[in-house]
């Protein structure tokens, strides 16, 4: 099968921390673990054991980065035979604080 992404992705788990912001609140935010499953130069795929339903931005740190990488929330899936979601997140540049995702959060 052909690859027609405009960014390949790059399969790697590396851990990472992340601070998600609310919906409703963006004052209220949710500090978790997880492991990347996947990154390339618009996003990261990664496995967490909290469910980010209610969660908009995100800002993900690695001790393999130089500086956190911020994004929104674009999907998440259940893993049914792990207990754990998997969450796609689309990077911003630098510059942007967060972007204001526009449709809903789409779980499998």
């Amino acid at each position: 099968m052909e690859e027609r992404r405009s960014y390949p992705r790059t399969c790697i788990s590396i851990p990472i921390k992340c601070l998600c912001r609310f919906k409703e609140d963006d004052n209220l935010s949710l500090s978790l673990d997880g492991v990347t499953a996947d990154l390339s130069d618009a996003g990261i795929s990664f496995y967490t054991g909290k469910n980010l339903m209610d969660c908009s931005k995100i800002e993900i740190r690695s001790a393999n980065w130089s500086r956190p990488k911020k994004g929104k929330i674009m999907w998440q899936m259940t893993m049914p035979d792990t207990g754990l979601y998997r969450v796609g997140v689309s990077l911003q540049h630098e510059d942007l604080e967060y972007a204001v995702r526009e449709e809903p959060l789409k779980t499998f």
